[in-house]
Parts: C-alpha cells; structure tokens; sequence
C-alpha cells in the first residue's frame, strides 16, 4: 500500500545546487507494516550512472534497524522516480510501524550526513459506508460503479486518498484523490470498468501527513525557493527530500450483486 508520490528527483528550487553528489530521499512508512523503503536518487546525474551509496537507520521507541537491504526499485512503489540513478532500500524493524508513535531516521550521504523526524497522522474516519455496503447490478451505468462515501479527515492530516483493493481479481481499482476538508464531507467514488457479476472489493481511506503534502506543494510552486528550505523531516549536507507516514481507515466491503 503505497500512495502516488512525487518524485524527489525534482528539483525544488532552480538554485539548487547541480552538484552530481545531491541526493534525493523519499521515505513513507506505512502504519501496520513490518518493512520500511526508502528511495534514494542522484538527481543531477546521468541515467546509467551509480546509485547513491547511502548508509541509513530507522529509529523507534527503543530499537534501531538499518537500511541495509537493497529492493527491486518497483518496491517503492508510488515513489519512483524518473531515469535518474535511483536505489531503494529496505529496513525491518523488530516490530509493526504504528500510528501515534514518532520515528526518526539517521544517516550519511556522499556530502555528509542527515537526519529526520516524523509522526503518524491520526486515521481518518471512514463515517459511510458501514462494514458492507450492498449495491445492485442496476446501479452501474455505462460500465461505472458509484459509491457514496462519508468521511472526516483529522488536521494532521495533509493528503487523503481513496484505497479500493479487490480481494477477488475480478476488476482494476485505482486510487481516488479526496478533497480534505477538516468537517465530514460526502462524496462519490467512481469506479470501472465494471465487467462481471458479482463485483467485490474493498475499501479504506488513506491519511498521509503534511511532510509529503508540503513537499508536494513547493516542488510545483514554479519559482525559486528561499534558504533555508522548508523542512519537509529530513535535513542534511546536500540531501533533501521528505519523511512521512501513511495511515489508513478502516476497511469497508463494497458488494455488487445480480439482483
């Protein structure tokens, strides 16, 4: 479960430093998992060229674990980059990744060292609807399935995004952007193609924090950045990028039937 991230081989300033041993970091931690990824770019650097060599630590309520496992880059998910020289890296931490709880994380970069600190948001609510919601087969137009949704999004809270999983291979689900609003919104998802009865799946709200959210924001301002930066949780001797955490809602089933 990872959300659409941008990539941190964007430059977020066009002062930025071009020196060929920047680096850029992405790390979300996903509340309730066993693993943590960090992705790790050389923004100025050719494709082709070497990965950055990073040497890492996730840090937790009285534990430590090391980045010292290279992953597939299609384990970063949403956060991959463009061709730059990317690497991710993996931790496993002693115990799950959970919500309420600060994290921090430490290491060395080619310029030097860096640091970052970040906190879970609190869930957001799924308010509607309830642990199943059953539709008919005549509620799907032109091969679109809507569902009408509640939900209340918490102030911490900085990117919401719809998570429609299917636990039964039957049709394609993407992700659905949310408005964040800090009152309880309606809205309507939409889903397709639709192709068989019956259709199941899943589907849970995704909170992410304000790190990734600013980060996100000043990326796409169009015009050069003051220094010092914004700290989006990490900082460093050439190194910048963003620090953050995904926390999910409960998890609502969705059936529609031939009825």
């Amino acid at each position: 479960m990872l959300a659409p991230a941008a990539s941190p081989a964007c430059e977020p300033t066009d002062g930025f430093d071009l020196h060929p041993d920047v680096v850029a970091l992405a790390v979300l931690l996903v509340a309730g998992e066993n693993e943590a990824r960090m992705l790790a770019v050389h923004p100025h650097r050719q494709p082709g060229d070497a990965a950055p060599q990073i040497a890492a630590t996730l840090e937790g309520p009285g534990w430590k674990a090391a980045f010292s496992r290279t992953l597939e880059l299609e384990a970063c998910g949403g956060l991959l980059p463009g061709p730059a020289p990317s690497i991710c890296l993996g931790a496993t931490p002693p115990e799950a990744i959970g919500p309420g709880v600060g994290y921090g994380i430490r290491g060395t970069a080619p310029l030097g060292g860096f640091t970052g600190e970040m906190r879970f948001p609190v869930p957001p609510l799924l308010v509607e609807p309830a642990d199943t919601l059953r539709l008919s087969w005549r509620d799907v137009r032109f091969r679109t399935l809507s569902v009408p949704i509640r939900y209340q999004v918490p102030a911490d809270v900085g990117t919401l995004l719809a998570h429609l999983y299917d636990f039964a291979g039957e049709i394609p689900l993407p992700d659905h952007y949310l408005p964040v609003d800090r009152g309880a919104r309606w809205g309507t998802l939409t889903v397709y193609p639709v192709d068989v009865v019956p259709v199941r799946f899943s589907l849970r709200l995704l909170g992410i924090g304000r790190h990734y959210t600013d980060f996100v924001k000043h990326i796409g301002a169009g015009h050069p950045l003051p220094r010092p930066w914004p700290s989006f949780g990490i900082e460093g001797e050439g190194v910048y990028g963003y620090f953050d955490g995904i926390t999910p809602s409960r998890a609502a089933r969705i059936l529609v039937e031939s009825r």
